[in-house]
């Protein structure tokens, strides 16, 4: 891997101001911060979550802290897959679309349970919403030169395990932990041969992977009225602080691939630190996700299970 050698102040971010971000799961946790930050450089930002009167909240705690944010919001709820039709409908209705950042997530189940299109509910959610999603904005995304599709992966990709044969684990027992790396892994590589087909087909549209390294609620500022963290979660942090970041710093890899005007499609982008006390960097790419044929089988797997057809 070549270091990027570009400098990057998280804290004094390039004018975005005329650019229109969509966030995934943008009004709260991590989604949240990118949100703001976003707008805080001036571009428009239109939260897209399950919640209006959630995202309402962390509108209101947006221009708290950027008086000038321009916010809009669109519905959205990945596990099902009308809904993450609809919401690329909208997006194709929206003046400009600059960046597409793939925040939302399913979490970690203690138990197996399946979305509204009867798929496992975590990688129902984390790979076959997306990959709904993303088929759906696509094209709208190539009506502005240079947009970005920003997907958020996660560390946990490395517990996961692709079986092209049984990638909702109808055939083994199911481990919450596992399934949720599985679906995240899953993402990635989606998301590295989406760029590899952007390219082939000399689109001006790239695909960047980012991941936002450990962050606890108990080291993240506190936003009212959207969220405010108890006492006891902050008392809880002080022994991880030299070890995790707060949310906000978590947020630094998406932005950065969102706004680096360097950055490439196909890349990974993670903190420069555990703690986030440096910039965001690239990240080395290793295992499974490093495998071009697994990502070409999976996409192929994907499309045919979802019937998409991806403007590729």
């Amino acid at each position: 891997m070549t270091e990027h050698v570009t400098p990057w102040n998280p804290t004094t971010l390039p004018d975005a101001r005329g650019k229109t971000f969509v966030v995934t799961g943008g009004n709260a946790g991590i989604g949240y911060f990118i949100s703001e930050q976003l707008a805080g450089a001036g571009a428009t930002i239109v939260l897209a979550s399950r919640s209006e009167a959630k995202a309402r909240l962390a509108m209101q705690a947006i221009t708290q802290t950027v008086p000038d944010a321009r916010l809009e919001y669109i519905p959205l709820d990945l596990s099902s897959l009308e809904s993450a039709r609809s919401a690329g409908d909208q997006i194709g209705a929206l003046h400009r679309v600059d960046g597409l950042i793939l925040n939302a997530a399913a979490l970690t189940q203690k138990q197996r349970k399946e979305t509204t299109d009867a798929h496992e509910f975590v990688f129902g959610t984390n790979h076959y919403g997306n990959a709904q999603l993303i088929a759906a904005a696509l094209p709208h995304l190539a009506d502005t030169p240079g947009a970005r599709l920003v997907t958020m992966g996660s560390v946990a990709q490395r517990m996961g395990r692709i079986h092209l044969d049984d990638l909702e684990q109808h055939h083994e027992t199911y481990r919450g932990f596992r399934t949720y790396g599985t679906s995240k892994l899953a993402q990635m590589l989606f998301a590295r041969e989406l760029d590899r087909r952007l390219r082939a087909a000399n689109s001006t549209t790239i695909s960047l992977i980012a991941h936002p390294g450990g962050a606890i609620d108990g080291l993240t500022p506190d936003r009212a009225p959207a969220f405010e963290h108890t006492a006891r979660q902050r008392r809880g942090a002080i022994v991880m602080r030299p070890f995790v970041q707060g949310k906000d710093h978590a947020a630094w890899p998406a932005v950065r691939a969102a706004l680096d005007p360097a950055a490439q499609g196909g890349q990974l982008w993670g903190p420069g630190s555990a703690t986030g006390s440096r910039p965001p960097r690239l990240d080395p790419m290793r295992g499974a996700f490093t495998d071009t044929r697994l990502a070409q089988d999976l996409w192929e797997r994907t499309t045919k299970e979802l019937g998409l057809q991806l403007a590729v």
